[in-house]
């Protein structure tokens, strides 16, 4: 905080500023292009600081960076604020690490943290600065990032060494106040931007980040799924022209920098994966390509990889706009065990894992760019890469090298809910009487692969009906279930609610003709037959292996 200036007098130039500002002229000289980012890595800036005395930290910073030497990443989104409010780097709006002493500092692992975060600040460094001079050194493009409404902070704000000092001060009168449901009550301590104050200050920290990395930034981006809660749920779509205008104002102020530059500063939105969705949120997707205020539109799921988010709903819009349109890549996936070409029952022992392999980020990369996708995002992959993460990496730059496992992505908690993203198949139950149709894409043509597709069944317990599986009206098994089923005794590592029920049966079946699949949609159908009319089980995973591939 400049000790000269308090927050509300700044934070109230920043408005004052802001109303009177106009887009500057699109008829400018500067070409008004966006650079290839291709894959881009989105660091959450969480590592930033790691020791007491300035000069390590600022080296390790840059070792963390240059780790990404050598790899397909072209480019490195940096996120400068832990949260929304605590700023990576000295600010004059918000608050740094340490601005009051809070009660969780005194609990792992902020205990040992926060001696090292408060020398951060103390010492001035900026996280945002190091990161980024380190990329441009390295050849990369860099766009510091910013979460609109992040929410880390938000289930104990009080305790929390995160939460900033205008949420302290205003939370009263500026917080949401209520949540969409149980699972999302962390909602109601969210700043509302329905109040012109929470704009105004939410502004004035992105002009603040643009003015501070012009020289060395590529864009900015803007993260509305950290968290995509901007109003009291279920007036977003009345209140979007609220948020275009704030965009209109960031895309005002990075053209100005720009400007001073003398080069087009884009700017990207990280935003739900369905055009309803955004909607809901308060995001007028449309709006904003139509007045060519944003450039790159990231498709971000909730928390897990996603193989069928609907890109192609987006790519029809931003296409004539001249944008580009990013899949992102998560980290994680619900729990799924290893894919193997003749599974036994010591396949499935072994506990489960969460983490993406390869071949499935392959698949759901092969679908992406199916449908259109200009790049991706990879998403919770943290610096320095671990063997897992330089795995995701090469699968992105050749996703046909190699095994590919395309799947019908399964319902994780918040999705269920059905406005964070678009709605999931599976988990679903199936029943003699209740047949099942699901839709699964595959990004390439498979005609001569060697494939098996697998179902992962919850439920089944002594059941013992036949099924049959047809693929594009064609069968490819009908017989008893015990057939082709292989029991699954390996545990989830860390169960839970928010996960889909957990696999207990996997069936398996081989498919002699690739033509059967077909690149695009295709329709696989099951039918549960017993004697028994409720028999019921449901399918939780859907998964088609491109196996044995160079």
């Amino acid at each position: 905080m400049n000790p000269s200036l308090t927050r509300r007098q700044f934070v109230g130039r920043v408005a004052l500023g802001v109303g009177a500002m106009t887009l500057l002229d699109r008829g400018t000289a500067i070409a008004r292009s966006s650079p290839e980012f291709d894959i881009m890595l989105n660091d959450d800036g969480g590592f930033s600081f790691t020791d007491s005395d300035p000069k390590r930290t600022d080296a390790a910073l840059r070792a963390m960076i240059r780790s990404l030497a050598g790899t397909a990443v072209k480019t490195l989104i940096y996120q400068v604020a832990a949260g929304s409010d605590t700023m990576l780097y000295p600010t004059k709006v918000g608050s740094v690490w340490g601005w009051r002493k809070a009660a969780g500092e005194n609990v792992p692992p902020w205990d040992t943290k926060m001696p090292i975060l408060r020398a951060a600040s103390a010492n001035g460094l900026d996280a945002g600065r190091i990161a980024g001079e380190q990329a441009k050194a390295m050849g990369l493009f860099f766009m510091p990032g910013y979460r609109m409404n992040d929410a880390h902070f938000a289930a104990n704000p009080f305790d929390h060494p995160a939460t900033g000092q205008f949420w302290i001060e205003n939370h009263n009168r500026f917080k949401i106040g209520h949540a969409p449901s149980e699972q999302t009550a962390f909602v109601a301590n969210l700043l509302d931007y329905t109040h012109a104050e929470v704009r105004a200050y939410r502004l004035a920290l992105l002009f603040e980040i643009i003015d501070r990395y012009a020289d060395i930034m590529d864009g900015l981006q803007l993260d509305f799924m950290r968290q995509p809660f901007l109003f009291p749920p279920g007036t977003g779509e009345e209140r979007h022209g609220l948020m275009t205008e704030l965009v209109a104002q960031v895309r005002a102020k990075l053209d100005e920098a720009g400007q001073r530059q003398s080069r087009f500063l884009p700017l990207s939105v990280r935003i739900p994966t369905t055009v309803r969705a955004c909607r809901w949120a308060g995001l007028d997707i449309n709006a904003w390509l139509q007045r060519c205020l944003v450039n790159a539109l990231v498709l971000a799921p909730a928390m897990t990889l996603a193989h069928d988010m609907p890109v192609d709903e987006f790519v029809a819009l931003a296409k004539p706009a001249g944008a580009k349109v990013f899949a992102a890549v998560c980290r994680s996936t619900p729990f799924i065990w290893p894919f193997t070409a003749k599974p036994t029952a010591e396949s499935y022992r072994h506990g489960a894992r969460r983490t993406v392999t390869a071949a499935q980020v392959r698949g759901a990369a092969l679908n992406h760019l199916f449908m259109g996708a200009d790049g991706f995002e990879m998403y919770n992959f943290n610096l320095p890469p671990v063997p897992y993460t330089l795995d995701a990496i090469a699968a992105l730059a050749k996703p046909r090298n190699g095994d590919r496992i395309y799947a019908i992505t399964q319902a994780y908690s918040p999705d269920r809910e059905d406005i964070l993203g678009y709605r999931k198949q599976i988990p679903v139950s199936l029943s003699p009487a209740s047949p099942v149709a699901l839709t699964m894409i595959v990004g390439e043509d498979l005609a001569g692969r060697s494939i098996a597709l697998r179902l992962g069944l919850h439920g089944l317990r002594k059941q013992q009906p036949d099924i049959a599986i047809e693929v594009n009206g064609r069968r490819i098994y009908g017989g008893p279930l015990r057939n082709i089923a292989t029991p699954v005794s390996g545990r989830e590592s860390r169960p839970s609610k928010h996960n889909p029920p957990r696999v207990e049966t996997y069936l398996q079946v081989g498919v002699p003709d690739g033509n059967i699949f077909r690149a695009g949609r295709n329709k696989v159908a099951l039918q549960l037959q017993s004697s028994d009319a409720r028999a019921t089980i449901q399918v939780v995973e859907v998964q088609l292996a491109v196996l044995n591939q160079p």
